[in-house]
């Protein structure tokens, strides 16, 4: 596969991750607008206020996220696992590997991660109380703003891609890591008018498996880098087998794979 092919299929990929799961993340979203709708009802303002905090935004969200998570992750490991397997490869790691190291991975970040999307939609409708309170909006206008179709739409698709590619990028990382020959990998920007400054710097730059491409940024959407250089990332990473001067895999020394010395 040629590397525009690879881009290609990346931005494929994409699409067809927003179309499935955007939906469910819309859903948990709504959950989240409910709780303080039905409070403005019945009490109004302040009363939504006071009971912001309290109110229990991420249960559905985090099972949305979690799965996201997990499938897509695993799908890009599976996927990246075959094209290193067209060449000769002694052992791989089964589908129930990829998920046990996707788990634990995610299971120390989602907490996190869903606390600040949790976080923002609290700032979202303490914003709309606001200006509502100032021009004298009707609850009813403030619970159409807070349940804005477009918002939801637009706010589901940005955490569905800063998430997925989180996910699908990690998935290539471990994929990589399970591999018993040495590999380097290579940043994969989408270049266009939306693409960051400093993800253009970084298109094409390999760099070995467990170093860093910048910072603390090790694959696009790495959950340990700076926000600013995740949040709507669409970059993904290619990963190349390395060989010596002829031409042969080289294998990892003393390489641990799956609890066992390979």
């Amino acid at each position: 596969m040629t590397r525009n092919e690879y881009i290609q299929q990346w931005k494929n990929t994409l699409a067809a991750i927003e179309r499935k799961y955007v939906k469910p993340v819309v859903l948990a979203l709504r959950v989240q607008m409910d709780g303080v709708v039905a409070d403005l009802r019945a009490g109004g303002v302040e009363y939504a206020r006071r009971r912001l905090s309290s109110l229990q935004f991420d249960g559905p969200m985090s099972q949305a996220i979690q799965t996201m998570h997990r499938e897509v992750g695993l799908m890009l490991a599976m996927r990246t696992q075959r094209q290193l397997r067209k060449t000769p490869l002694k052992a791989k790691a089964t589908t129930e590997d990829f998920i046990a190291f996707l788990t634990e991975f995610f299971r120390l970040y989602n907490l996190d991660m869903v606390s600040k999307i949790s976080d923002t939609t609290r700032d979202h409708i303490i914003s709309i109380m606001e200006q509502g309170t100032q021009h004298g909006w009707s609850i009813d206008e403030m619970t159409q703003r807070i349940n804005n179709k477009d918002y939801l739409s637009f706010r589901a698709a940005r955490i569905v891609r800063t998430e997925s590619v989180r996910a699908a990028n990690y998935g290539v990382q471990v994929a990589a890591e399970q591999y018993e020959y040495e590999t380097v990998k290579e940043w994969v920007a989408i270049r266009d008018d939306r693409t960051r400054h400093t993800h253009r710097t970084l298109n094409g730059m390999e760099r070995e498996l467990d170093e860093p491409f910048k910072d603390f940024l090790r694959f696009p959407g790495d959950p340990d880098a700076d926000p600013a250089e995740t949040v709507n990332c669409r970059c993904t990473m290619i990963i190349k087998a390395k060989r010596d001067s002829n031409g042969r895999l080289i294998p990892k020394i003393n390489a641990i794979r799956l609890g066992q010395v390979a």
